[in-house]
C-alpha cells in the first residue's frame, strides 16, 4: 500500500522542480509579469485617488503627472549625457595613469602608502583588462550592454501591463480567486492586497530614495570640485538601496574615485558623503517607511542568491520578493505564536473586522449596514468588561457574594 505522505511529498518536490524548469524557460515573461505587478502596485494610489472623481479634475491629475513624468525623463536623459562625458574622462584618466598619486593630505597616513604600494598602477590593470587576451572587463561590459538594452526594451511592456493590471484589480482579483475553494478566498484576499500595498509602499521608497540620493551627492561633489559628479552620485545611489553593506561600499566607491581624481580629492568630499547617508538613514528614510516586519538581511540574501543565479533582470525583482516573502512569514509566525485560545470578546472583534473588511469592499454601502456595524461596535465595547476575562478577575469576591445573593 502506498504511503499517502510520502506521496504527497514525492508530488510537491515534482510540482516545485517543474516551477523552476518553466521559469527557467520563460524566465523574461516572467520577470515582465512581476514587474507589471509591483509597478501596478507603486501606481496604485493615484488611481485609488482618481476614482471617484470628476472627469475635469481626473484630466488635469493626469496631466500634472505626464509633465512631470516627461520632465523627469529629460532629466534622466540629460544627466545620461553627462555621465557618459564623465566616463570617456574616467576611462582616458585610468588609462593614461602610470602610478597612483595620493592627494597632500593622504601623504602623511602610512595605511594609504602601504595600500598603494601593493596595488598595481591604473594603467596597467586597465591594459590587462581590455587587451585581446584579458577576460576580465570586456565580457561583463558585453553582458550588462546587452542585459541593459533587454531590461529598457521591455519597459514599455512592463508600463503597459501595470495600467492593465490597475484598471482591472478586481477582474484580476476574482480571475487567481476563483483557483482557490470558498473558505480561502476572503484570508487570501486579504494577505494578497496586504502584500500589494507593501510592495506599493516598499517601491515608492526605493523610487525616493534613489533618487533624492543621487540628487543630493552629485549637487554636492559638484560644488566639492569633482571631476565625476554625476557617476559618484549614481554609484552611491545605487548601492545605498543594499541593506547593512549599502554604507561601506558607498565609502570605497567615493575613496576609489577620489583617488583617480588624484589632487582634485579633498578630504570634505568623502566626509560630505558620509554625513549625507547618515542624516538620511537616521532622520529621512526613517519617517517615509517603516515596517515591523522587515528583515534587512533577508533582502541582501535574497539580492546575492537571484543575482548569481537567475541575472541581472532578476536583481530587480528581489526587493519585491524578499518583501513578499518577509510579509507572508510575518502573517505564518504570528499564527504560529498565538498558543492560547481566543476568549469570547476577541472572538468578536476579530468577526467584526473580517466583516468591515468583507463591507468594504462594496462600492455603495447602503445607510442601514453602516449604522448596524456601528451599532456593533458600541454593543461589542459595552460587553467587553462582562465577557473579557482579566476584568472579571478585578472585581472584588464580595461583591461578587453580594450579587449573588440578592439575585438568590
Amino acid at each position: 500500500m502506498i504511503d499517502k505522505r510520502a506521496l504527497t511529498y514525492t508530488a510537491a518536490f515534482a510540482v516545485v522542480v517543474l516551477a523552476i524548469f518553466l521559469l527557467r524557460q520563460i524566465s523574461e515573461v516572467v520577470v515582465y509579469f512581476l514587474l507589471s505587478l509591483v509597478l501596478g502596485a507603486v501606481l496604485r494610489p493615484l488611481a485609488d485617488f482618481l476614482r471617484g472623481k470628476n472627469r475635469l479634475l481626473s484630466v488635469f491629475v493626469i496631466a500634472a503627472t505626464s509633465l512631470i513624468l516627461i520632465g523627469l525623463g529629460y532629466a534622466l536623459y540629460l544627466s545620461f549625457m553627462l555621465l557618459s562625458d564623465e566616463l570617456n574622462l574616467l576611462v582616458n584618466t585610468v588609462s593614461n595613469l602610470k602610478q597612483w598619486y595620493l592627494p597632500v593630505w593622504m601623504e602623511r597616513l602610512s595605511f594609504p602608502r602601504t595600500l598603494i604600494e601593493m596595488l598595481p598602477p591604473p594603467g596597467q590593470v586597465f591594459e590587462i583588462a581590455t587587451t585581446e587576451s584579458g577576460q576580465m572587463l570586456l565580457p561583463f561590459i558585453q553582458d550588462l550592454s546587452l542585459n541593459l538594452v533587454s531590461v529598457l526594451s521591455g519597459l514599455v511592456i512592463v508600463i503597459f501591463l501595470a495600467l492593465y493590471w490597475i484598471g482591472s484589480e478586481a477582474s484580476f482579483e476574482r480571475l487567481w480567486l476563483s483557483l482557490l475553494s470558498v473558505e480561502h478566498r476572503q484570508k487570501a484576499r486579504i494577505i494578497w492586497r496586504k502584500i500589494d500595498a507593501n510592495l506599493g509602499d516598499y517601491g515608492r521608497h526605493l523610487l525616493v530614495r534613489f533618487f533624492l540620493t543621487w540628487l543630493l551627492i552629485s549637487i554636492g561633489v559638484y560644488y566639492l570640485r569633482s571631476p565625476y559628479p554625476i557617476l559618484l552620485g549614481l554609484l552611491v545611489a545605487l548601492v545605498n538601496l543594499l541593506p547593512i553593506i549599502g554604507f561601506v561600499l558607498a565609502f570605497l566607491i567615493t575613496l576609489t574615485i577620489g583617488l583617480l581624481s588624484s589632487i582634485l580629492f579633498y578630504p570634505w568630499l568623502l566626509v560630505y558623503v558620509l554625513l549625507v547617508l547618515a542624516l538620511l538613514n537616521l532622520f529621512v528614510w526613517p519617517k517615509l517607511y517603516q515596517a515591523k516586519w522587515d528583515v534587512p538581511i533577508l533582502r541582501l540574501l535574497f539580492l546575492l542568491i537571484i543575482g548569481e543565479t537567475l541575472g541581472l533582470r532578476w536583481i530587480l525583482l528581489a526587493p519585491a520578493l524578499a518583501v513578499t516573502l518577509q510579509i507572508l512569514w510575518d502573517g505564518v509566525s504570528s499564527s504560529l505564536r498565538m498558543q492560547k485560545p481566543l476568549n469570547k470578546i476577541e472572538s468578536l472583534q476579530i468577526h467584526r473586522q473580517l466583516l468591515v473588511q468583507a463591507v468594504s469592499d462594496l462600492e455603495d454601502l447602503p445607510p442601514a449596514l453602516n449604522q448596524n456595524l456601528q451599532r456593533l461596535e458600541e454593543l461589542i465595547e459595552k460587553s467587553s468588561q462582562f465577557l473579557d476575562p482579566e476584568l472579571s478577575l478585578t472585581l472584588p469576591d464580595s461583591t461578587a457574594t453580594g450579587d449573588y445573593q440578592d439575585a438568590g
